[in-house]
């Protein structure tokens, strides 16, 4: 009899505290919801911005939007020479785009935080690509900036050419 009896003390007590648990719902409710405004404001005041600068801290669209031929070009680059034609041919291209759509200074300031004067290098480079109508692109450019010469700068453009920076 005490096995019962056990039992229906239990039961009696799980539908008081189920019975509680309902009654307490519309209040938990209304906490809820006269907290989400200040959980909206904190979200959108400090934890959006800090994701932001951390996105924005790492990202590097700037050389895969401006010069995306070059960087295709590059891929075939062993890295220790002056790059062939077909580089600088696509780097004119690339560069006559920038000239025309005035995103030359966007990458040059990227490439400008590793090599020093590489955004005015690039500004004047976007200008004498604009005037050229054929090659061979390479002596025109080697010409105009023993820059374009070290193997260095090269390696700065493709490792630019990232989504990420490397950093």
């Amino acid at each position: 009899m005490a096995v019962s009896l056990t039992k229906t003390t239990d039961i009696e007590r799980i539908r008081t505290f189920v019975a509680v648990r309902r009654a307490a719902r519309p209040a938990r409710r209304a906490a809820f919801s006269l907290a989400l405004p200040l959980v909206a404001f904190l979200v959108i005041a400090f934890v959006a911005p800090i994701l932001y600068l951390l996105v924005t801290a790492v990202g590097n669209p700037e050389t895969r939007s401006v010069l995306p031929q070059t960087l295709v070009a590059l891929q075939a680059w062993d890295g220790k020479d002056v790059p062939d034609e077909a580089v600088f041919a696509a780097l004119a291209v690339d560069l006559k785009q920038a000239k025309q759509d005035s995103t030359a200074a966007l990458v040059g300031k990227r490439l400008n935080y590793e090599i020093s004067g590489m955004r005015s290098r690039m500004l004047s480079a976007s200008r004498m690509a604009a005037g050229l109508d054929t090659g061979p692109y390479r002596d025109k450019f080697l010409e105009a900036d023993p820059l374009w010469a070290s193997p260095d700068t090269w390696t700065v453009i493709k490792r630019n050419g990232a989504s990420w920076t490397p950093y």
